[in-house]
C-alpha cells in the first residue's frame, strides 16, 4: 500500500478563504451586471417606474444616466460629469452630485478590485487542496453555498423592510435637484432603491439557487458499492446465512 499524501498546511483557513470567496465573488458579479447599459434600459422601461419629477423624458434619463453609468466604471476625473451639458446650456449634474457620483465610483472600483483579489487568493488556497484531504475543497464550496443564501435572504430582508429607502433618502436630501443622484437608477423616488435591492437578490438567487441544489443532491446521493460487495444480511433463525442450504 503507498502512503497517502499529507494532510494540507493551513487547512481550515483555507477552507474559510473559499467559503468566503463564494458569496463575494457572486454579489460583485450581480453587482456589476446591475451596472450595466442593459440593465439601466431595462429599469428605466419596467412598467410602472416612477415618472421624473424634472421634467425628463426617458431618453433623457438615458442618456445623462449611461453618462454616470461609464463614469462609476472608468478611471476618468470628475470632469467626465461634470462638463456634460443639458440642451439649454446648463450642467447636467452639479457639483455635489459629481461629487457623490466620484464616491460611487471609489466604492466600485475597490470593491472590484478587493474581490478580485481575495477571488486569486481562494484559487491559491484551492490548488492541491484535496490531494491530502479529499473533499475539502467540496465542503468549502458547500459552506459558501450557504453563506450566498444566507446573502440572499439579507438583501431580500433590507429589499422588504424599506432600508433602502432610507439609505436613499439621505443623497436626495443633500441634492435638491438630485435627478441623477444614484446613478445608474437615475431617479430620488424611494422605492427605486427597494426594487433594485430585491432585483439583486433575485439575480443572485437565479445564479446560486440551481447550483446549491445540485451540491445538496450530490452530497445526499449514496455513494458507489464497495468493491467487497454488500455487507453480509441478517442471518435467519439457526444461524446459516441467507442463500446456503
Amino acid at each position: 500500500l503507498g502512503r497517502s499524501a499529507p494532510a494540507p498546511r493551513a487547512l481550515r483557513l483555507r477552507q474559510a478563504v473559499i467559503a468566503v470567496a463564494v458569496p463575494l465573488v457572486i454579489l460583485m458579479a450581480a453587482i456589476r451586471a446591475v451596472a450595466t447599459p442593459a440593465f439601466l434600459w431595462f429599469e428605466y422601461h419596467r412598467p410602472g417606474f416612477p415618472a421624473d419629477a424634472y421634467g425628463f423624458s426617458t431618453e433623457d434619463r438615458m442618456v445623462y444616466g449611461s453618462h454616470g453609468l461609464d463614469y462609476i466604471l472608468n478611471f476618468a476625473p470628475a470632469r467626465f460629469l461634470g462638463d456634460v451639458m443639458l440642451p439649454d446650456g446648463r450642467h447636467a449634474f452639479t457639483a455635489p452630485e459629481v461629487g457623490h457620483m466620484t464616491d460611487v465610483k471609489h466604492v466600485m472600483l475597490w470593491s472590484l478590485l478587493l474581490v478580485g483579489c481575495w477571488l486569486v487568493l481562494a484559487v491559491l488556497c484551492a490548488r492541491r487542496l484535496g490531494d491530502g484531504a479529499p473533499g475539502a475543497l467540496r465542503r468549502a464550496l458547500f459552506a459558501g453555498a450557504w453563506l450566498t443564501i444566507l446573502l440572499i435572504l439579507g438583501l431580500l430582508g433590507l429589499s422588504l423592510l424599506g432600508v433602502g429607502a432610507v439609505l436613499h433618502r439621505l443623497p436626495r436630501d443633500l441634492l435638491p435637484r438630485g435627478e441623477l443622484g444614484l446613478l445608474p437608477l437615475g431617479h430620488p423616488d424611494p422605492a427605486v432603491p427597494g426594487s433594485v435591492l430585491g432585483g439583486l437578490g433575485l439575480l443572485i438567487a437565479l445564479i446560486t439557487v440551481p447550483g446549491r441544489l445540485r451540491a445538496a443532491g450530490g452530497h445526499l446521493a449514496p455513494g458507489p458499492p464497495s468493491a467487497a460487495g454488500p455487507g453480509p444480511g441478517p442471518r435467519p433463525p439457526g444461524g446459516e446465512p441467507p442463500g446456503r442450504h
